[in-house]
């Protein structure tokens, strides 16, 4: 692990661990960013690391709010009531990639990123969009369009969404927070990414009270 500045200098830092990650992996594009906890700080994560990519290769970036639960991302772009993820279902299972205007969907977050709200449609889950072939589809469709792809996700040991989610795309940021994950959430979050057999590009450790964090992108 290596320790970061501190929380006044993350857009730094997450520039720099971003450049870490491009460095030691190939084709890194679209990634799963999510907790072994809740309240670890996946959310403000993801904005940075956006923002920090933005900026590192002038990419055009966008961050999905995947977290059906909680939908912090949504709220902290005050993107409540408009049209998002859940909303993508009423495509059905004939929905095709090419017949998504994706210009109807995301809204920008300042202006450097775009975001992908949770949407207004309730009592829609992840498996619903990936039985639809929503998924899979729109997965295509971000990838040719956007230079990168954050997911803002639930904990992935307590979330089916979450896991069906990183069945669809290749690689995983997971956050801890020191002092506060347990260890059997640490290896139960692990194993899952494990089963799911994606790519692991890095571990954060937010420390308590988030005053750091760390990195340790050669966890297997």
């Amino acid at each position: 692990m290596t320790k970061l500045q501190s929380l006044d200098n993350l857009q730094n830092e997450s520039t720099r661990l971003f450049a870490d990650i491009l460095r030691n992996f190939s084709n890194v594009q679209s990634i799963v960013v999510t907790g072994c906890e809740n309240g670890v700080g996946v959310t403000s994560l993801c904005i940075a690391l956006a923002r920090s990519v933005a900026r590192l290769r002038h990419a055009k970036v966008l961050v999905v709010d995947a977290n059906f639960r909680a939908s912090t991302l949504t709220k902290t772009a005050n993107a409540n009531g408009a049209k998002g993820l859940r909303d993508l279902v009423a495509g059905g299972a004939a929905f095709g990639a090419e017949r998504l205007d994706l210009a109807d969907f995301v809204v920008p977050f300042g202006s450097d990123i775009m975001i992908l709200p949770v949407g207004t449609k309730t009592g829609i889950e992840m498996v619903d969009l990936d039985s639809a072939g929503v998924l899979g589809a729109l997965h295509e469709k971000l990838t040719a369009e956007y230079d990168f792809i954050l997911w803002d996700t639930d904990t992935v040991n307590h979330s089916t969404d979450t896991k069906v989610l990183m069945a669809n795309v290749p690689d995983v940021i997971l956050v801890t927070q020191s002092d506060e994950t347990r260890i059997d959430h640490m290896v139960s979050s692990l194993n899952e990414i494990k089963s799911l057999k994606r790519r692991l590009v890095a571990i954060l450790r937010n420390q308590a009270g988030r005053t750091f964090l760390g990195v340790g992108a050669d966890q297997e």
